[in-house]
């Protein structure tokens, strides 16, 4: 059975092309088959992939040097969401007001606002969305697109900045935005 898996998960990560990581392996807690979808990141200077928690939530985390997606004030992370396990989802714009209106449920009082688009090194046009709390919480700004890769998925892309500080916010932006500019 382990050199099943093991062959699944050298296939998987074999038919990646360079901007999707897939890989299929087996979850510790369950024994069951865990697929792991993610956008594959440049490296930017005084920014690290954890790899522990990039697993655990099933996303690229990226955190400041030194720190972990648990203990950083502010974490960069980059999701890609296969699109046939949004069955009920027909398009980008759905996927946003979806989720723009799961932050809402969450917290009424939060600002939402667009912002300027942002192209990625092939040209993809990324939708761009900022989150400000009105007291408590978290800043975030938020990259949507769409990716259709070598072998013919189809995704959503989501990359995310996210800060405990309007200040930590600020600071990791310029980061933020290198990370989509130089997604392929």
């Amino acid at each position: 059975m382990r050199k099943a898996l093991l062959a699944i998960t050298v296939l998987f990560s074999l038919s990646a092309n360079a901007e999707i990581w897939r890989e299929a392996r087996t979850c510790a807690n369950s024994n069951q088959m865990c697929f792991y979808w993610w956008p594959k990141l440049k490296d930017i200077k005084g920014w690290e992939q954890d790899i522990l928690h990039s697993y655990h939530y099933k996303m690229n985390t990226q955190v400041p040097t030194g720190l972990t997606f648990a203990n950083a004030e502010t974490v960069i992370y980059a999701r890609a969401v296969y699109k046939p396990r949004m069955p009920g989802t027909k398009d980008l714009e759905q996927f946003i007001a979806d989720d723009k209106a799961d932050f809402l449920n969450h917290d009424p009082a939060l600002s939402i606002s667009q912002l300027e688009l942002l192209k990625d090194k092939k040209g993809r046009s990324f939708i761009i969305y900022k989150f400000t709390p009105t007291e408590k919480g978290n800043w975030e700004q938020i990259a949507y697109s769409e990716e259709v890769d070598s072998d013919g998925n189809e995704y959503y892309l989501v990359f995310v900045l996210n800060s405990r500080s309007e200040y930590g916010y600020k600071k990791a932006l310029d980061d933020f935005h290198k990370f989509i500019s130089s997604y392929e």
